[in-house]
């Protein structure tokens, strides 16, 4: 096929081809567009097309022009680079649910920013289950993967423009981080706390706690001392533990597929994710405590073993999570709280302490201290504690001249 490819100039004396490469399945001519503006001559020019058709091609065909297709091969692309599991499993969704759904059998390179204005309005009004509305959030998620999937398209002549980047882009919902009330937060660190010795007390009509929900505990009791995330705590190794230095090291996550054990995904060194978490003396002797139960309950048990375990295997996030949920109805906690609910408890009391919003970023994981403020700039309480003292001594002033 390519040596079948011609080269043109256009009006700017600039080299490209476009050249024929078989039907779509739709029947239509497949004929994508590539410039090579570095080209100094017609044999330059001819050399790298034939290059660049080469390595677009497939069997001397694009399999097709249809929007969904290319997704399918852009996602295989860049799963085969090394993307994330999770963004992977996201990309497929965004592309099989919702660009299949309402742009199906429609060409990438003929819809325009206007179709794309109209694809948003539509996945916002009817993207969600059962035909109700899709959140902002989701579908700017959907906005950024097409943009970058057209960004590739272009970048390899399937497309000769990027749509997306005069679409208009749905403005982002901003939500209040969930954290536990000061009720809610005394119940669970009693429950953690006895639990995790094997206690059930704290819990009506219970004496004896079982293997999982002792487990369990301990995630929770990590994500409340931690602010970890739940994939971070089931990712947790017992060589992350690091009490001489006096951390505990975050460095991966567990990544769940249907019909797949849970695995360990290293997080990128470059990631501001991947970090050291300080904890004190008395929460690394609580740790100790619960991986000498460990020891003397399973005999799978060693240093590279997952803390969050029962039988020597990564729990899934997912089972944790339900787990603390079922928690949170038998101990009357707000049961609009999820296991994520326990990270944003543990940045709130934080700043409620004093902490400064840089390390509570760090701390967390954030790549920018502004994520911090934006999530939890709410909480914040000093100048709010300054105008209560200011109003205060108000106060106190004009009760002292009522008495004089």
């Amino acid at each position: 096929m390519t040596d079948k490819i011609t080269v043109k100039q256009d009006g700017r004396g600039v080299w490209f081809a476009r050249p024929y490469l078989g039907k779509t399945p739709a029947g239509r001519d497949s004929k994508p567009y590539k410039s090579f503006p570095e080209a100094q001559s017609e044999s330059e020019a001819l050399a790298l097309a034939q290059a660049w058709a080469a390595g677009l091609t497939h069997d001397g065909l694009v399999p097709s022009m249809l929007l969904t297709d290319l997704l399918d091969d852009y996602i295989s692309m860049i799963e085969a680079k090394g993307a994330s599991p999770n963004s992977i499993k996201a990309y497929r969704l965004f592309a099989s649910n919702y660009c299949a759904r309402f742009l199906k059998k429609r060409r990438a390179d003929e819809l325009t920013a206007m179709d794309f204005n109209r694809f948003e309005v539509a996945l916002l009004k009817g993207g969600g289950r059962g035909g109700g509305p899709l959140s902002q959030n989701t579908v700017i998620g959907v906005y950024q993967f097409l943009r970058a999937a057209y960004r590739y398209f272009v970048k390899n002549g399937l497309c000769e423009s990027n749509p997306l980047v005069m679409a208009e882009k749905p403005s982002m919902e901003r939500h209040e981080a969930i954290s536990l009330e000061e009720c809610d937060f005394t119940a669970l660190v009693h429950y953690v706390s006895a639990a995790m010795r094997g206690d059930a007390l704290p819990i009506k009509d219970r004496s004896e706690i079982e293997q999982r929900e002792r487990v369990c505990a301990f995630a929770v009791w990590m994500a409340l001392h931690t602010g970890m995330r739940v994939g971070e705590v089931c990712a947790l190794h017992r060589r992350d533990v690091a009490v001489l230095r006096g951390f505990v090291h975050v460095g991966g996550t567990v990544i769940e597929q249907t019909g797949h054990r849970a695995e360990r995904a290293a997080k990128p060194k470059t990631s501001h994710s991947r970090r050291n978490v300080s904890m004190t003396p008395e929460e690394f002797n609580a740790i100790a405590e619960f991986t000498a139960w460990q020891d003397s309950a399973f005999a799978w048990c060693g240093s590279s073993s997952p803390l969050v375990s029962l039988d020597g295997s990564y729990m899934r996030p997912t089972s944790v999570s339900e787990a603390f949920k079922k928690l949170c109805h038998r101990l009357g906690i707000d049961q609009a709280a999820t296991f994520h609910t326990l990270r944003h408890t543990h940045a709130s009391w934080c700043l409620a302490a004093g902490v400064d919003i840089i390390t509570l970023s760090e701390r967390l994981g954030h790549a920018d201290p502004s994520i911090t403020m934006r999530v939890y700039g709410h909480v914040l309480s000093g100048r709010d504690v300054a105008a209560a003292e200011a109003f205060a001594s108000i106060v106190k002033r004009v009760e002292g001249e009522g008495k004089s």
